[in-house]
């Protein structure tokens, strides 16, 4: 979606990300490129860290008794 005036709504749940991108791109604008660097960043870092603490990859172990999956149905008979 563009911004296309200041009342526009920007669908960002992390203030702290966004403030840090308009942090970098003010030290951009100022010629200071490796303080734009460091602080968009650690915006990315701070929006990943934020998506990954809503949708945790989600993991499983498999339980089974190896007596009953892997016993053999035909008992030898083939």
């Amino acid at each position: 979606m563009k911004i296309t005036k200041m009342s526009d709504v920007i669908q960002m749940r992390s203030k702290t990300a966004l403030v840090t991108m308009l942090r970098s791109l003010k030290a951009l604008e100022s010629g200071q490129l490796d303080v734009a660097k460091g602080l968009e960043d650690k915006a990315v870092q701070l929006i990943s860290e934020e998506q990954m603490s809503r949708n945790p990859a989600e993991t499983f172990t498999l339980q089974y008794d190896q007596g009953t999956c892997f016993a053999d149905p035909l008992q030898g008979q083939y």
